[in-house]
């Protein structure tokens, strides 16, 4: 089971996803993901396993192409406990996404929320104090992710430390 709480020795562990390729074309909201955006999820998924074992919780637009990447995910080994598929989540603003962390029970530990451009990056960019932001610059591309960790409760975060972006290596 999660930790019941958080602290300096054991803060809380965020990731914020953007979904895997997806294919053009059709409405936007039902795009599927490619053969190769299949692949990159899963190598993605790999790489959360090595960074940090288990997701306790995953926030996810309920979107056709961020459902997939979870599912591609998961199928290569990533260990998520619980999953919300969020419709706000599909066009959220940054402050929205923010929102949605900020009403997480402290009982989650790990929480992956897998969502959409620019939100991402802009939330990324609003969490990452300006001395480490020039890790950003290399931008966010399908199924890029960024992991930080916060000693603040779920409630209070504004800001993480050690944030790390992997992007996908194929």
């Amino acid at each position: 089971m999660p930790p019941s709480h958080t602290s300096a020795t054991n803060p809380h562990i965020l990731i914020l996803m953007r979904h895997s390729e997806a294919a053009d074309g059709g409405h936007d909201y039902a795009r599927p993901l490619t053969a190769r955006g299949r692949q990159l999820a899963a190598l993605q998924g790999s790489a959360i396993v090595q960074a940090t074992a288990e997701i306790d919780l995953a926030l996810v637009s309920s979107a056709a192409r961020t459902l997939q990447t979870l599912t591609a995910m998961r199928s290569a080994g990533l260990p998520v406990h619980s999953v919300s598929a969020e419709r706000t989540l599909y066009s959220a603003s940054p402050e929205e996404a923010l929102n949605l962390i900020r009403a997480t029970p402290e009982s989650i530990h790990t929480l992956l929320v897998l969502f959409h451009q620019p939100a991402v990056a802009a939330l990324t960019f609003m969490l990452t104090d300006p001395a480490d932001r020039p890790l950003l610059r290399s931008g966010f591309s399908p199924a890029t992710f960024a992991l930080g960790t916060s000693a603040a409760p779920w409630a209070a975060l504004v800001h993480w430390s050690q944030p790390h972006i992997w992007h996908p290596l194929i």
